[in-house]
């Protein structure tokens, strides 16, 4: 006879908004960094947020790799901006 318990926190459902902000995040290196990178940062965040307060969930290293990412694309993209900007200065 098997003992019933309450039902295992294992984190076996992966969080959705951690998947999205992954892409968000990847896809703001070849485009549309300006727009993209913070949507990557909030998805992440709130991604991050959902696993926190539900243990069921999976993602958090998907959740901070797009957070990262995220930043980096915003960083390279004010960059690109301002060598542009010089650029244009020199000329």
């Amino acid at each position: 006879m098997a003992i019933d318990g309450p039902p295992s926190v294992d984190g076996t459902i992966p969080c959705p908004e951690a998947s999205e902000a992954l892409k968000y995040a990847i896809v703001s290196f070849f485009c549309c960094g300006i727009v993209l990178g913070p949507m990557a940062i909030s998805k992440g965040m709130a991604a991050r947020r959902a696993i926190h307060d539900d243990p069921t969930l999976t993602g958090e290293g998907k959740a901070n790799v797009a957070i990262m990412l995220g930043i980096v694309a915003l960083i390279m993209w004010g960059l690109n901006l301002v060598a542009r900007g010089m650029n244009r200065a020199n000329m």
